[in-house]
């Protein structure tokens, strides 16, 4: 080869130095004469020789174009001859950083990924949940993992926050939770591949600073949630260094392991702020000795360390707070004093605390509420408690403990409430039979409660029950699924016993509840279809909207259209010209996204005729100032009205 590589550097050194010094370059000449031998036992090597007889004997002129066309072949002739090694002998490739993954993806498959875990600005939260929702295969490269690692403390918290969870579901091989992409409202769970637990830790730990900050609090938080109490000797180890955001998240992982409970105990007392407040979270998770008497001198001291307990199950715990609480809604009703805001604070926040609670001292507690509600429902509480004062919260927290966990105790005492008590806990009631009453019964004793009126019950079927994919849900917003005690509410559902009564859609379209059957119609049977699909098509053709004006209209217009296609309507005619009646003066802009979606549902002929029909009543009563001719065009542009 290194007679090519002479010669490379001789043709460079011409197009440096010029094509007039060729005649003069001897060693040039000699690397040709190399040539001439060669050319005899190779056609390549006789290519390049004739290439080098033509460059030092052409025409001046020529012998530009005739250098590069020579280099041009060298080069290639070098790149494909050419080979790389070192010397030594093979040893395998050490695979435990790379966590031992064999997953043959392709750079193209990752790079986007890659470019959005590594790079800020707009559209990366969008790439990664589509790898998640079309791709999740691609997270099990070593690459990737790398990358979300790196990223856990992304500037974008609710990027930092997704990465987190991917990370942990990899380790652990649970399903991750996703907003569906059809409705924001409503999680999904989908699958991720799983890599080797122990391989994931350790590339974690690697260059682990426990006086770090968000990033090694990120580490370590995902290090608890993956390994539990395996680590714990690592996280004691931690503990004399770890400094801010890296010792509050260390008292979580330690609280996963019981052994650890004298030591919280110890540090309880020294510890301040934020940690402080992490290991009463963590020590109100657990039993142990002396705990009651703890918890009574902690909310001694800090009446809202009740937030604390929202956790803690044990009855001891829970007869304990019910008589704290009792004493606070006493001292709230004979107080010669006005109540503090923070003490209606403190109380509202001991009484969602109870949450799951169902000793026997809670639910006596409950009754001692009921039997003084009217003096714990003054007015002047409701900013706090919120409309409806003290009935409003525990309604709310007994419908919560239902929905968290439907225990039998909480069913048997709304069950066996009397009358006047039912009307004040009626939601509840109502949600605690549909979890576990049949549909008939449900049907059968609320459809005309007389005690209440169809627009309360109308109100719970909106609130409390949703439709998913063939099955039916209670619903609630709670505290106890996020783990935060600062008052944010994420929902949480349990499925009912028995899917709605179908004389509840016959209740809902006697009462024109729109809304309700938009959400709640289930897909069959076909008979009920047929009827839900009849009462949207005569809605569209003949409901006076309440606001006359273009965007009401299109929003109601396209959603009666949305429910008769889900119910197999084949019949659309009339809804958009009765929009356009209804509202004279709809833009086009507004009146177009209604047209694209009858044409997507009721095809093109139907779109032809509708179109007519609209563009006649325009014609025959002029109105809001739309010329006929001007909306012709618009039809035909956009394909909605032969030429």
């Amino acid at each position: 080869m290194n007679p090519l590589v002479e010669l490379k550097e001789r043709l460079v050194y011409s197009t440096v130095a010029g094509t007039q010094l060729l005649q003069e370059d001897f060693r040039l000449k000699r690397t040709m004469e190399m040539f001439a031998q060669l050319a005899q036992k190779n056609p390549v090597f006789a290519k390049i020789y004739t290439g080098l007889q033509q460059l030092l004997q052409g025409e001046k002129d020529q012998q530009g174009i005739l250098l590069m066309n020579l280099l041009g072949l060298v080069d290639a002739v070098l790149y494909t001859q050419a080979g790389c090694g070192i010397e030594g002998d093979f040893t395998p490739i050490d695979n435990k950083e790379n966590l031992g993954t064999v997953v043959q993806v392709r750079y193209s498959e990752i790079q986007p990924l890659l470019q959005a875990l590594t790079t800020t600005g707009s559209g990366r939260m969008e790439v990664l949940t589509n790898t998640i929702l079309y791709s999740p295969h691609v997270l099990a490269d070593y690459r990737v993992i790398h990358a979300l690692i790196e990223d856990l403390d992304d500037v974008y918290g609710e990027m930092a926050s997704l990465i987190q969870q991917v990370v942990k579901c990899l380790g652990t091989g649970e399903q991750i939770a996703l907003h569906d992409p059809n409705d924001y409202f409503i999680m999904k769970h989908y699958s991720l591949p799983h890599v080797d637990k122990s391989q994931l830790i350790s590339l974690l730990k690697k260059d682990f600073d426990p006086q770090g900050r968000k990033l090694m609090a990120n580490k370590l938080s995902l290090i608890g949630s993956i390994a539990k109490e395996e680590e714990n000797p690592w996280y004691l180890s931690l503990l004399e260094t770890a400094k801010k955001d890296v010792r509050e998240q260390l008292i979580f992982c330690l609280g996963y392991s019981e052994e650890n409970i004298p030591l919280l105990l110890e540090l309880v007392n020294k510890e301040r702020g934020k940690n402080k407040e992490a290991i009463n979270n963590v020590l109100g998770k657990h039993t142990f000795p002396g705990m009651v008497d703890f918890w009574k001198e902690q909310i001694k001291k800090n009446p809202n360390a009740v937030c604390h307990l929202q956790y803690g199950q044990s009855d001891e715990i829970s007869d304990m707070l019910a008589e704290h609480l009792k004493a606070q809604c006493f001292q709230l009703i004979h107080g010669r004093e006005p109540a503090k805001e923070s003490d209606l604070t403190n109380l509202t926040n001991g009484m969602y605390a109870t949450v799951g609670k169902i000793s026997s001292g809670m639910l006596d507690f409950y009754h001692w509420i009921l039997d003084n509600i009217g003096s714990l429902t003054n007015k002047k509480y409701e900013k706090v408690f919120g409309k409806g004062g003290m009935a409003y919260v525990l309604r709310h927290v007994i419908s919560e403990t239902l929905v968290y966990s439907c225990p039998q105790e909480m069913v048997d005492f709304l069950d066996n409430l009397p009358q006047k008590d039912v009307n004040i806990l009626a939601q509840s009631c109502f949600i605690s039979d549909l979890l576990t009453k049949s549909a008939s019964y449900v049907y059968d004793k609320w459809h005309k409660q007389e005690t209440l009126t169809p627009k309360v019950v109308d109100t719970w079927l909106g609130d409390c029950v949703f439709y998913h994919y063939g099955i039916y849900y209670a619903k609630i917003y709670s505290r106890m699924s996020s783990g935060d005690v600062s008052g944010y509410y994420s929902n949480i559902t349990r499925k009912l016993k028995e899917p709605l009564d179908l004389r509840w859609f016959d209740w809902m379209m006697e009462r024109n509840a729109s809304g309700l059957l938009s959400n709640l119609t289930p897909n069959g049977p076909l008979e009920l279809l047929q009827t839900v699909g009849e009462y949207f098509h005569k809605r569209a053709l003949t409901t006076p909207w309440k606001q006359k004006v273009s965007y009401h209209s299109v929003s109601e217009t396209l959603e009666c259209l949305r429910m008769m296609n889900r119910c197999g309507c084949t019949d659309f005619r009339g809804t958009v010209l009765a929009m356009c009646k209804q509202s004279p003066s709809i833009s086009w802009w507004n009146l177009r996204p209604v047209l694209q979606r009858y044409y997507e549902f009721a095809g093109a002929e139907s779109t032809f005729a509708e179109a007519q029909d609209i563009l006649q009543f325009y014609n025959e009563s002029y109105q809001g100032g739309k010329t006929v001719e001007e909306l012709r065009n618009h039809l035909v542009d956009e394909g909605f009205l032969k030429v």
